[in-house]
């Protein structure tokens, strides 16, 4: 045996390192492999979760491998990630640009963003390789269509049609780009070639009838789904698209007729049977739901998913308990099944275990961001706890998902016009009955639209329409109330708020209306002795002692006012309002010790109370507490870091007090960004921006505040330091001889300054 000798033992070291980093290497490519080809079976295989975890640990052994970045954006464009699928697609291209699938993946992306620009430059990238590329030319096509050049798109079209003539889709693309230019006769034309070619493509078939239900010709959409339903007699898909057609079209007889001949055709599937469910709980028969989604379930091997449908039936139709026993038999067996999961937080959003909803809800949505059921619920939870911005944001993530989803709808015109958005409010009343026009409670949030546009007459009309329909509904009878007091007929506002009470004896907004209308009216002793009846009969009724004080106060029966509201204080510890009217009822009688201890006493019980904290604030400010009245601002703002009038006065606060105008104008913007209308931010904007020495952006936001605030001495102060700033002395010296004038009629510590600047001038 011969035995190999290394002169050099350091030699034989450096031999064995590079021996165990190539094994290390071919270990780390072996195993990169394997995580690769998982992760592309089961992105085949439709797993995409999976697929997801697979190919990160791929890209992770291997950062420059083009084909595992690839295929990662694949898997995340299919789990609706775009963001980070725009990443990982990205990263493909640019490590291997003659993928022209991934530039054509990340032109698609930026598209759908509306990075025209970009996706312009993607596309040329892909042409510069292979100018035919088909995929390509139609997303061009689409390009132009999105920026306003029709004639480029259908030449674009047309390209791609030579080159694959036998692509039924190109002629829809065709037809598409026909439509958008108002060629309807040959985007038809489009439509019926690409049906010619393509007879069984049930996408066809929509598009062509879309186009027939633009031009109202529905006659001729019912024909074409017939003559599809003849040529597929066998396909439940066909029938579904038909009675979908019908239910749009509210012929609800024929919808359920193509639904029930879904259920014949397939008698042992369990998908008609869920989708005849889903149309009778539309159509609000519970009993014929529960029985399509109950033999649903007997058709199928895996139940959970329907029995959590079931579940979510008898939550909408308030069958509470028959909810929570089916959900809890479901979690069971199944505890990950989502379905399940929102319904169960739709039952503990009804019990009002709103922190235990919003935590389970959270965990749906993280595990299936795309749900838009979940996203409802979330916005159910925010408008229970009224956090309105958040219920507003849940609402529109619903509607991404889920545009013709009725409840979000009606729920974002209710929050909307909680806001005073009136336009906003009313644009989705109306597409809420257009979905479903029987929809009461859409129709009184379009009534009280029209109330607020002081459209009175269309307004009385559509509520008489409802209290026709709902005879009971008592937020109606108040409705027509307001509408009638806007009209000026107050005997009959009157009649219609003393009908709310008999419906709803605890209606403190009909009584605050009622006892308005009498004190306008010089009744004042009237409507005291209304308000003392209804309390006896609603002794615990904490809004209703807050009427009854709002009405003494105003007939200047202060100690009866400061009784009734330590009355709704017992009641309602939690309620804000009551704590701030009286604190201001003892600092209007000189008692302003005293109504800080109020303030202070009522947070000790109820922290969270931010708008009491902030009144607690103001009232440290006018008795000079500056400091004090800051910490309570900080305070509000690290449970809200955008509560904008903490924002705005802390702002002005440390703008006054310190050097950390950075600071001081990070939160003047928060406020901005909050209430980009209120004339006192854009002051604290404007004067954070003079300290700052920007005196042209200073001088911006005063005039803003001016628009609302023309006769308030300091704003007008204010924009003349900013015009002396800049030069402009004529018009200094008018702002600063306004604030004189104004702050002679009212509080104005800045006259001497003002008349010393003014002196300055020459105009002194």
């Amino acid at each position: 045996m011969t035995f190999l000798k290394f002169r050099s033992p350091i030699r034989f070291l450096t031999v064995l390192l590079m021996v165990a980093v190539l094994s290390a290497c071919a270990n780390q490519e072996k195993k990169m492999q394997g995580y690769l080809e998982k992760g592309r079976e089961r992105l085949d295989k439709g797993e995409v979760k999976a697929a997801i975890i697979e190919l990160k640990n791929a890209v992770q052994l291997a950062p420059k491998n083009s084909e595992a970045h690839y295929l990662l954006g694949q898997a995340l464009v299919k789990n609706q990630e775009a963001q980070a699928a725009y990443r990982e697609l990205t990263i493909a291209a640019n490590l291997d640009p003659k993928n022209l699938d991934a530039q054509y993946q990340v032109a698609t992306v930026l598209l759908m963003a509306k990075e025209y620009e970009e996706c312009r430059k993607k596309l040329d990238l892909i042409f510069e390789v292979d100018p035919n590329h088909v995929e390509a030319l139609v997303l061009l096509a689409n390009l132009n269509l999105a920026t306003e050049n029709p004639e480029a798109a259908l030449r674009i079209a047309d390209k791609a049609i030579a080159l694959k003539p036998e692509l039924g889709r190109l002629y829809v693309l065709r037809a598409q780009i026909l439509m958008n230019d108002k060629q309807p006769d040959q985007a038809e034309a489009a439509l019926q070639k690409a049906l010619s070619l393509e007879p069984k493509e049930l996408g066809h078939y929509r598009a062509l009838a879309g186009l027939y239900m633009q031009q109202k010709h529905n006659d001729k959409a019912e024909a074409l789904f017939a003559t599809m339903v003849e040529a597929m007699p066998d396909s439940v898909e066909a029938l579904l698209v038909q009675a979908g057609f019908f239910e749009t079209i509210k012929e609800k007889d024929k919808a359920e007729a193509a639904l029930i001949q879904a259920t014949t055709v397939a008698p042992k599937e369990s998908e008609p049977q869920v989708a005849l469910a889903n149309f009778y709980k539309r159509q609000k028969k519970l009993d014929k739901a529960e029985a399509a989604y109950q033999q649903a379930i007997s058709l199928t091997a895996k139940p959970a998913d329907i029995e959590g449908l079931l579940a979510n039936l008898y939550v909408e139709f308030g069958k509470f308990p028959e909810a929570s026993k089916l959900v809890e038999a479901v979690l069971a067996k199944d505890k990950g099944n989502l379905n399940a999961q929102v319904v169960k937080a739709k039952l503990l959003t009804q019990d009002n275990k709103l922190v235990e909803a919003t935590i389970l809800i959270d965990e749906v949505i993280k595990a299936k961001p795309q749900m838009a059921e979940a996203h409802f619920v979330k916005a159910t939870i925010c408008y229970a706890q009224q956090n309105n911005k958040l219920a507003v944001s849940s609402a529109l993530e619903t509607l991404k998902y889920a545009p013709a989803h009725l409840h979000a709808h009606t729920l974002l015109a209710d929050l909307y016009l909680k806001d005073n958005a009136v336009a906003d409010a009313k644009r989705e009343a109306v597409i809420a009955l257009q979905l479903d026009d029987t929809n009461v409670k859409a129709a009184l949030l379009l009534g009280r639209c029209l109330v607020l546009e002081k459209d009175y007459d269309r307004a009385l009309d559509l509520l008489g329409r409802i209290h026709q329909a709902v005879p009971k509904e008592p937020n109606t009878i108040q409705a027509m109330g307001v509408a009638y007091l806007g009209q000026g007929k107050t005997t009959e506002a009157l009649e219609h708020f003393e009908k709310v009470l008999e419906l709803a004896p605890g209606s403190d907004i009909a009584m605050s209306y009622i006892v308005a209308i009498l004190v306008s009216e010089k009744r004042g002793d009237e409507a005291m002795a209304k308000a003392k009846a209804q309390i006896e009969k609603e002794p615990d009724n904490a809004p209703m002692h807050l009427v009854y004080a709002g009405l003494a106060i105003s007939l200047k029966r202060e100690p009866e006012a400061e009784v009734s509201l330590r009355r709704a204080i017992e009641l309602a510890p939690k309620l804000a309002k009551p704590y701030i009217v009286l604190a201001e009822i003892l600092r209007k009688g000189g008692k302003t010790d005293e109504a800080i201890k109020e303030y202070q006493a009522a947070l000790v019980a109820n922290p969270e109370l931010n708008s009491v904290r902030m009144q607690l604030g103001v009232l440290m400010e006018v008795e000079g507490q500056k400091d004090a009245a800051a910490e309570e601002y900080r305070t509000i703002l690290k449970k809200d870091p955008s509560f904008a009038p903490a924002a705005n006065n802390l702002g002005w606060y440390i703008a006054e007090n310190s050097q950390d105008l950075g600071e001081a104008l990070r939160l003047a913007m928060v406020a901005k960004a909050e209430s980009p209308d209120d004339p006192y931010v854009a002051d604290t904007v404007g004067w954070v921006h003079y300290k700052r020495g920007s005196y042209d952006l200073a001088k911006t936001q005063f005039v803003q505040a001016l628009e609302k605030l023309e006769a308030n001495p300091v704003v007008n102060y204010h924009l003349g330091l900013a015009l002396e700033k800049l030069g402009d002395k004529p018009r200094a010296a008018e702002a600063l001889k306004r604030a004189i004038e104004l702050g002679q009629k009212e509080d104005f510590p800045e006259m001497e300054q003002a008349k010393a600047l003014l002196s300055q001038l020459g105009q002194g």
